[in-house]
């Protein structure tokens, strides 16, 4: 069996995630990813990104937030990227130890 490097709760909903009566418990790449999605939304970038009608000043939020996913030591810099979407952005990567990540940022 191998041995998980990360393990955390999983957070659904600003809720636990429940595996039927338990917390549902994440591991590893998905823990990176949860943390992320965490420190983005206590960042307030995305609020700035959604408030901001200029596309020049919502180039300057976005790289904010690369810069921002790519101080995790987790993360290789220089391979994060922010693409724009119908409905959000498509947040890509690649970690050290886990590969590649995509995650979708909504403005839900």
């Amino acid at each position: 069996m191998t041995m998980s490097r990360y393990s955390d709760i999983q957070i659904l909903d600003d809720d636990l995630a429940l595996d039927g009566v338990q917390a549902k418990i994440i591991y590893d790449r998905d823990v990176i990813l949860q943390d992320l999605r965490h420190a983005l939304r206590e960042s307030g970038l995305l609020i700035r990104l959604i408030g901001e009608r200029l596309r020049g000043r919502r180039r300057l939020i976005e790289q904010e937030i690369i810069e921002l996913v790519e101080d995790d030591s987790r993360i290789v810099p220089g391979s994060v990227t922010l693409s724009e979407e119908t409905n959000g952005y498509l947040l890509a990567g690649r970690t050290y130890e886990f590969s590649d990540f995509q995650e979708t940022i909504s403005y839900d």
